[in-house]
């Protein structure tokens, strides 16, 4: 919630595009109060809720472990978000429920916290999920565009396959965002082109281009991880890396072998 000053008071302002700015706390709150009303409703009578820890709420809004949209708490045009942070010392997680503007918070209707082992509290996780810290921290070479960065179940099991194939001396997972450049790149002028099927009937369809790095001459390769999607007729960029082994490369290296002008690639996320 931002502040406008006037010449004679300060607006409180949530969202200038709704014109929801008010002259008061007074006016805010009266405003607010259904929605807050209708929203505790749904949500409060169902969980053994503990002390709201006001010290760590902050902390909630800027570093949370997860935020999910939910649209079903209003029906409204617009989407309440929950932002959630696991307490450890209390044993309990914090849930603040907020109207966001541009993802980050404006206004916030209500905030509890809730037994950590309460099974109820996964059910406050509906709709989408807009943020999830575990995901983010686990797969470091997660990159902005790709379906591995957006919490991906086909993406994350096809991920963590390959890192527990990769060697101590290949290149870091750190490292792989400095590489992003070539991936546009290699769907377009790839080497190489595999597409096989996997056990659920999935279509991988997988580039691979060589490279030599300039400062130290060593050879390496780019790979490019995708999913053949039948109803766009193109192809779902699920993740993508480098890698300096020929062990690994080989792995991607199955099924049928394409010309590049038979694969449409899909425009990433």
């Amino acid at each position: 919630m931002s502040k406008d000053k006037t010449e004679n008071q300060e607006q409180l302002v949530i969202d200038e595009s709704r014109n929801w700015v008010f002259a008061s706390e007074e006016e805010l709150y009266a405003f607010f109060k259904p929605f807050i009303e209708k929203i505790e409703s749904s949500l409060l009578d169902d969980y053994a809720l503990d002390e709201l820890h006001e010290d760590v709420l902050e902390k909630t809004l800027e570093d949370p472990d997860e935020i999910w949209a939910n649209f079903a708490l209003l029906e409204e045009s617009y989407p309440v978000y929950l932002f959630f942070r696991k307490i450890e010392a209390a044993e309990v997680t914090q849930v603040a429920v907020c109207y966001c503007v541009e993802d980050e918070p404006s206004f916030i209707y209500t905030y509890f916290c809730v037994d950590s082992e309460d099974a109820k509290l996964e059910t406050l996780k509906q709709d989408n999920l807009i943020y999830d810290r575990a995901i983010r921290e686990v797969f470091k070479g997660a990159l902005e565009g790709d379906s591995l960065s957006e919490g991906d179940e086909l993406s994350i099991g096809l991920y963590k396959a390959m890192t527990t194939l990769r060697g101590d001396l290949d290149i870091n997972e750190e490292d792989f965002k400095a590489y992003i450049n070539l991936r546009e790149e290699v769907i377009e002028e790839a080497d190489e082109i595999w597409r096989s099927m996997d056990s659920y009937g999935n279509y991988l369809v997988n580039f691979i281009r060589e490279y030599e790095d300039s400062d130290t001459g060593e050879n390496f390769y780019y790979i490019v991880v995708t999913l053949e999607d039948k109803v766009s007729d193109s192809n779902v960029l699920l993740f993508s890396f480098p890698t300096k082994e020929e062990g690994l490369v080989e792995r991607y290296r199955k099924g049928e072998n394409l010309q590049a002008d038979e694969v449409t690639q899909e425009s990433s996320h």
